[in-house]
């Protein structure tokens, strides 16, 4: 269940994201690599094996705690740094161009896209998978 889950939540996301108005690289480039710049500083090679414990049945306790703390560190990184710095990014590009009201509109849309990047990112992939992890842990330890 814990994968058909995951695969409804991609696949949604894919398809509100098909707009084109709401794909922007930019902004994904900045909420993925921040994101994953601040994962690797917390946990190092530890990411592989937190995403490695969501998918398998025979995961340790460590394994799984060591997800748990993971995915909890990836939900606010990717709203604080991801969401936060893409705003001001955002808002920096904006107040560059100040004199130009019709060139404002791409440094709006990369504040508002990697606000809204962040927060499915934060509570769309890593919040559920580190609740599934939480049940997991539970139910080994019953």
């Amino acid at each position: 269940m814990r994968i058909l889950g995951f695969i409804v939540l991609i696949a949604v996301v894919v398809i509100a994201l098909g707009q084109s108005f709401l794909i922007d690289i930019a902004s994904l480039i900045i909420v993925l690599g921040l994101t994953l710049a601040c994962l690797l500083s917390s946990f190092g090679g530890g990411i592989g094996t937190g995403f490695k414990a969501v998918f398998s049945n025979t995961a340790d306790r460590d394994t799984i705690l060591l997800g748990i703390a993971m995915f909890e560190r990836g939900k606010s990184m990717a709203v604080m740094s991801g969401g936060i710095m893409g705003t001001f990014i955002g808002l920096i590009i904006m107040l560059k161009n100040m004199d130009d009201p019709a060139a404002l509109g791409p440094g709006m849309a990369l504040g508002f896209l990697t606000t809204l990047y962040s927060l499915v990112l934060g509570y769309g992939v890593f919040a559920p998978l580190g609740a599934s992890l939480r049940q997991k842990l539970e139910e080994s330890e019953a």
